[in-house]
Formats: structure tokens, C-alpha cells, sequence
């Protein structure tokens, strides 16, 4: 998607969860690091591409919440990532954007399975509620039997 303006930019920022500007913000990082990668090996000057990547780096450790451990097993990834993209920067090395490029390629290809299978277990609407329901014949009548705790009854 391509945004043009402020507007543009707060219109597709609210229409994602917080997980999809996750995911979103990895995908920018790693756009960030094809186009360095590719600066390097074609012997263009660097414009920038490796300092957008850390701090889109720095935005993602920013946001985790330390109290848990996955998150400070996130944020040693994170660091190791960014101590690789520093070498990059200071040696020309695209062996050291690519190393930092799997590890954070293999975290968005995880985001993207956890967003799928979140989708996955949305009702169709977001209103929608979730109910099992079925019928019984009882006392000469059909009656709607359900598993939710709103009584729903009807009877024909």
C-alpha cells in the first residue's frame, strides 16, 4: 500500500490491530535491509536504508513489556540484530545484513502464523456471538436447545 500523505498514514494505522502494525513495521525493516544489502553489493552509498532499520529495530524493542520472558528473549534478538547491522554499517558488510535479516525474516514468518491462526478464531462479524445450538423434540414441541447462557428459546 502506498501512503501518500498524513491522512493516508492515519487511515491505514487505525485500520490495523496491533499486531498487524507489528508485523507491518517488520516488513518495513526488512525492506530496509534488502535495499542496504543491495546498496552494498552493487557498491552505491548507503542513504540511510541501515539507521531507518534501527530505529524501526529500536520502535519493535520499545514495545516489548519486559515483565515477561519471551519478551526479553525477544529484546536479545532484537540487540544481537542490531549489534549485526552496526558491523554492516561500519564495514560495508552485507553478509552481516543478511544474518539480521534471517533471524528477523524467521520472527515475522512467526508474527504472521500467530496473526493467521487469530483470524482463524474471529467470528465471522465482530458482533457476532458464539453459540452452540441445536433442537429437541420435548412435551409435542420443537424447542431450540443451546449451549450459550442467553436464553434464546424459540418454539414452534
Amino acid at each position: 500500500m502506498l501512503i501518500h500523505g498524513e491522512n493516508d498514514l492515519a487511515e491505514f494505522v487505525s485500520s490495523k490491530t496491533p499486531l498487524g502494525l507489528v508485523i507491518f513495521n517488520y516488513e518495513l525493516l526488512i525492506k530496509n535491509l534488502h535495499e542496504a544489502k543491495t546498496a552494498i553489493e552493487n557498491g552505491v552509498q548507503l542513504s540511510g536504508e541501515l539507521d531507518k532499520a534501527m530505529e524501526l529495530l529500536a520502535l519493535l524493542a520499545g514495545s516489548l513489556d519486559l515483565r515477561y520472558e519471551i519478551s526479553s528473549e525477544l529484546m536479545s534478538l532484537y540487540m544481537y540484530a542490531n549489534r549485526r547491522i552496526i558491523s554492516a554499517k561500519l564495514h560495508s558488510d552485507a553478509e552481516q545484513i543478511c544474518e539480521a535479516c534471517d533471524i528477523l525474516s524467521s520472527l515475522l514468518d512467526s508474527w504472521r502464523r500467530i496473526e493467521k491462526e487469530e483470524r482463524a478464531q474471529l467470528p465471522a462479524a465482530e458482533n457476532a456471538e458464539r453459540i452452540v445450538t441445536g433442537f429437541e423434540y420435548k412435551g409435542g414441541k420443537i424447542c431450540e436447545i443451546s449451549l450459550s447462557t442467553e436464553k434464546r428459546g424459540i418454539s414452534v
